[in-house]
């Protein structure tokens, strides 16, 4: 599209000025006096506009610890950028650590001097508090993997033990001969639950303690083992014994589930066992019962199925943890103090455009970074491993793949596990859109000044010549139109310089020069001007009684010359429109009531919406952009007041603003 050099509108720049939301204050003097805050930063410092014109440090002693950069920046003119920077916010009484983006920006005069400075900022503790929720995850990754390898140390210990055991009791169990007093002795010093049943029914002829300390309660001795147990009745278990005292087979079990109460006729649990089935022979060697070994070994079967949800656990936290990096495009790294070795996810290779076939090392990955940055990252990384510090730096380096210079923010912190573990890790991001979104905004501001200010100039300038025209040849009424016309330029000079010497493109809000004024004088005002600007209808204004106001004088006035245009645009030519001014309780109120179209109850909830536009037959033949009465809105905000309309179809409008009533004795 061919560019066009057709003057900005004032309507479009105000909405384009009014986009970003950065918190805004500007310092207009060394001792970092308050010039300007904006609606944004008072709510990030939790503050009101009582501190406009003060000294940073007398209404904000928190933050004195940011003063000696801020004179620095005074003095020297540099421009101060830091991020992800804590600072404590007092919050009715209590220090409140967040974190911020900020910028402290000199604004120099045509000598190069500063004379003032503006600070932007942004509260970005919920970025950080997501990168201490990757580091937490990471560190519980960590602590997850420490305690299952203790687990399965524990667990092979026991399993050790079980295993020397059985062998110990094997050995007795070949050893044993018919001899009924060494058999009793054995079987109650045994380590492990001992029994021996006899007879086809399997009668408890001699159990050991241990066994009986497995059913606790239980009257065992005497009783067949599926009188005493009746769970077992039907179970695999006694297939088991009947197959080895018919068959003489043997059974060995390891954590074998058999479902058994813990006292007699309780409820049945999940208890685990490793137990051995061996058959009982005789003189004869016939086989007259079966003698049984058994473990509980119902905790070290939890420990382990403890450590598969463990390790389920850990499974779904490395899931999310690379979800989350993956889809907040966040690279990880891992550096090994000593040797420099390098690890790192999949996003930061993409970040990096590496694609080789080998792991890439932490010199390759140096030798991308910009020449310019090279030293300075080196050196940072090298004052984080040996202070143990926190390691933040914005750089640009070459990707690997195409060459192509990003901009990369890479953050993170030495971890100490033990005295002699010590791990550097941490993140990186591309910042590669934000920098040129940067760029951008600088330009466009630029680009605006040049566009807007030059041709209001000259216009000024024609202005003045056509105003002593008009006193040569003595023609009043042109020298009074010319006169006002001027003031309407001065007007929207001081409106552009306003929104562009403190870049509100940044922070979306429209500048505010507060001074106290009489409401009153402000309606006297508009009266005469609108003589000549709106002659299709009777305008009546009413305001007698004074009325204070420590406001912008001319952005009141935008706003009230916004709502009788649009009263006259909407009503009928001829028609009466009512502009009133009165103090009701503590706020100064003003009306502007009118006998036009009216508006539907389902238009007014959105009728200060940005773009909002009426859509009915009546309003297709009126033009506009939907943005006068947001501006509005915005504009008495700021000055914390309210803002509203009442109106119903064909009964006409009445748009009111309350503005807080200001008593010039009260200074």
């Amino acid at each position: 599209m061919p560019f066009s050099n057709h003057r900005l509108s004032d309507k479009l720049l105000l909405d384009i000025l009014s986009h970003s939301k950065e918190a805004t204050t500007v310092y207009i003097s060394e001792e970092l006096h308050i010039g300007f805050v904006n609606e944004s930063m008072l709510k990030l410092w939790h503050k009101d506009i009582s501190i406009l014109y003060q000294r940073l440090t007398d209404v904000a002693p928190e933050f004195a610890s940011f003063a000696p950069i801020l004179k620095h920046v005074w003095e020297n003119g540099e421009l101060y950028i830091a991020e992800d920077t804590p600072a404590n916010i007092d919050v009715d009484g209590i220090l409140v650590e967040r974190f911020f983006d900020f910028e402290y920006r000199p604004v120099l005069n045509e000598e190069g001097s500063v004379y003032a400075i503006i600070n932007t900022a942004i509260d970005v503790t919920e970025r950080m508090a997501a990168v201490r929720n990757l580091k937490s995850k990471a560190a519980h990754e960590e602590a997850l993997k420490e305690e299952l390898i203790a687990s399965n140390r524990k667990l092979f210990k026991v399993q050790e033990q079980l295993s020397e055991t059985n062998i110990d009791l094997q050995i007795l169990v070949d050893q044993l001969t018919e001899n009924e007093e060494f058999l009793q002795r054995f079987i109650m010093q045994a380590p492990a639950g001992l029994t021996l049943l006899k007879g086809e029914e399997l009668v408890y002829s001699i159990l050991n303690p241990k066994y009986q300390e497995l059913m606790p309660g239980r009257k065992l001795e005497g009783r067949s083992i599926f009188e005493a147990l009746p769970e077992l009745v039907g179970t695999v278990v006694q297939d088991m014994l009947y197959n080895v005292y018919h068959n003489g087979a043997s059974y060995n079990m390891t954590d074998s589930l058999v479902p058994l109460s813990e006292y007699e006729y309780g409820p049945t649990v999940e208890r685990y066992f490793t137990f051995n089935f061996t058959p009982w022979k005789n003189k004869e060697g016939l086989i007259d019962g079966v003698l049984n070994l058994v473990y509980e070994v119902t905790d070290q079967v939890k420990s382990r199925q403890e450590i598969a949800n463990l390790n389920d656990q850990l499974y779904k936290v490395n899931t999310q943890l690379n979800m989350a990096t993956r889809s907040a495009r966040i690279g990880t790294w891992f550096i090994e103090p000593e040797t420099k070795a390098l690890t790192y996810n999949t996003v930061l290779a993409e970040i990096f455009g590496y694609e080789g076939s080998e792991p890439m090392t932490y010199d390759q990955a140096i030798a991308q970074v910009m020449p310019d940055y090279r030293e300075y990252l080196v050196k940072e990384i090298e004052r984080a491993i040996n202070g143990g510090g926190f390691y933040d730096v914005i750089y640009q380096q070459k990707r690997f793949n195409d060459d192509k210079v990003i901009w990369l923010r890479s953050t993170g912190q030495i971890s100490r596990f033990n005295d002699d573990e010590v791990s550097f890790s941490g993140v990186v991001q591309d910042i590669s859109r934000q920098r040129l979104e940067e760029e951008r905004k600088d330009a466009f501001i630029g680009m605006v000044s040049h566009e807007l200010k030059t041709p209001l100039t000259s216009l000024q300038g024609y202005l003045q010549i056509l105003s002593g025209y008009a006193a040569k040849i003595q023609n009043d009424f042109a020298g009074n139109v010319l006169e006002k016309a001027n003031k309407q330029i001065s007007k929207m000079t001081r409106m552009i310089n306003g929104f562009l010497n403190v870049s509100r493109l940044d922070s979306g809000k429209i500048y505010i020069d507060r001074e106290p004024f009489n409401m009153v004088d402000l309606l006297h005002e508009t009266e005469e001007e609108s003589r000549t600007s709106f002659t299709q209808n009777e305008l009546l204004f009413l305001a007698e009684t004074p009325a204070f106001v420590n406001a912008d004088k001319d952005k009141i006035g935008q706003v009230l010359t916004n709502l009788i245009s649009n009263s006259v645009k909407y009503s009928p030519s001829g028609s009466t429109i009512i502009i009133s001014c009165v103090i009701d309780g503590a706020d100064v109120l003003v009306t502007v009531k009118d006998e036009g179209i009216g508006i539907a109850p389902v238009d007014i909830d959105k009728l200060f919406d940005r773009y909002y536009r009426v859509e009915s037959h009546a309003m297709k033949s009126i033009a506009g952009f939907g943005i006068g009465l947001y501006l509005c809105k915005e504009i008495i905000e700021q000055h914390k007041g309210t803002i509203g309309v009442n109106s119903s179809p064909n009964n006409g409008s009445e748009f009111w603003f309350r503005l807080p009533l200001y008593h010039p004795d009260a200074d």
